[in-house]
């Protein structure tokens, strides 16, 4: 598998179009990071790390809006072939509407939101809309 972030993204996509609430995705850093930025933006309900024979498990818990399943679209923005880059001052202006982007910064990554809030800007991993 070439690229983890595009598989887990549409992991979520498909579970939650399915109406399945725990996903299983294999561990990485980069894939742990990006769950946590998902369940601080609300998205996701838990993020759990388990080990089993020497490899590790991403357990994710999506969501639910009243008793279903929140239905989650996401669209892979920066690719493993073409890396897209945002100023910080232009990220409000591609960001409007429902939904958050996930911007990779030098102190990590974090939605939107927060790059603005700290004057961050960096590559866009990620669009996700609910």
């Amino acid at each position: 598998m070439n690229d983890k972030i595009s598989d887990f993204l549409i992991r979520l996509k498909n579970a939650s179009m399915a109406g399945i609430r725990r996903v299983v995705i294999p561990h990485s850093k980069g894939i742990e990071s990006l769950a946590n930025v998902l369940k601080k933006e609300g998205l996701l309900e838990t993020v759990e790390v388990t080990a089993e024979k020497n490899k590790k498990s991403l357990i994710v818990t999506i969501g639910l809006v009243g008793e279903t399943v929140r239905p989650l679209e996401v669209k892979r923005i920066s690719k493993p072939g073409r890396k897209m880059y945002i100023k910080a001052k232009d990220i409000k202006k591609s960001s409007r509407g429902l939904g958050i982007l996930v911007i990779s910064t030098p102190k990590g990554l974090m939605a939107n939101k927060e790059a603005v809030k700290n004057n961050l800007g960096g590559e866009i991993i990620c669009k996700i809309q609910f």
